[in-house]
């Protein structure tokens, strides 16, 4: 964190929880945070003098399925078949499977337009649309404790939203007082659905989708 009165975080994600002890704008020239063991509360604290630390690492996201092997029953009119859902594949070990899709975190952090652009010319897809809590969930852990580009947009109606990819919209967890006219256009998912960063004037990480494909 730098600056007091303007706090960021390093890895440059969404300043939304603090912890202060007392009020975190003085003028005693602490432009760094602290976190006190005793109680987990923040104090300001000089920049240059040396303390234990945290690192934070992106979590390392695995899938685990079972499978189970066919069971044939004949007769002479009728076979019968038994397995688990069958996983499916991705083009490349970058996009991570799950329910039926493909999903790939891009590598820079574009606006939203290029960020389609992105997913549309190198890689043959649209930015993610959103249909549940478990996908939400899902595309959080991507990238932790940031928000993302997604694929919902509208022309200028909050009342009509639509995803990029052309399918319907009917999951839409707002965040409280969303969204508002005058705002973007462009939204942006953490644990909720945002429409308060600028199309053009934040460059964030955003997540392409696209199906996975079967063997049959």
């Amino acid at each position: 964190m730098i600056n007091p009165g303007n706090w960021s975080w390093t890895d440059g994600s969404w300043y939304s929880f603090s912890e202060w002890r007392n009020s975190k704008n003085n003028n005693s020239g602490e432009q760094c945070g602290a976190v006190n063991v005793n109680d987990a509360r923040w104090d300001l604290a000089e920049c240059f003098h040396a303390k234990p630390f945290v690192c934070q690492i992106k979590e390392n996201i695995t899938a685990h399925f079972t499978t189970t092997t066919p069971k044939l029953t004949s007769s002479t009119n009728s076979i019968s078949t038994s397995s688990s859902p069958q996983k499916g594949n991705c083009s490349s070990k970058e996009w991570i499977y799950f329910q039926g899709y493909c999903y790939l975190l891009t590598p820079t952090q574009p606006s939203w337009k290029s960020a389609e652009n992105y997913c549309v010319v190198n890689e043959s897809s649209h930015l993610v649309s959103i249909k549940s809590d478990d996908e939400l969930v899902f595309v959080q852990n991507l990238r932790p404790q940031l928000y993302k580009w997604i694929g919902l947009y509208s022309d200028g109606d909050i009342l009509q939203w639509k995803w990029t990819d052309g399918t319907p919209v009917n999951y839409t967890p707002w965040a409280s007082g969303l969204p508002q006219n005058g705002n973007s256009t462009c939204v942006t998912a953490y644990n909720e659905f945002r429409n308060d960063f600028g199309c053009d004037g934040w460059n964030l990480y955003a997540v392409c989708k696209k199906l996975a494909t079967f063997n049959i």
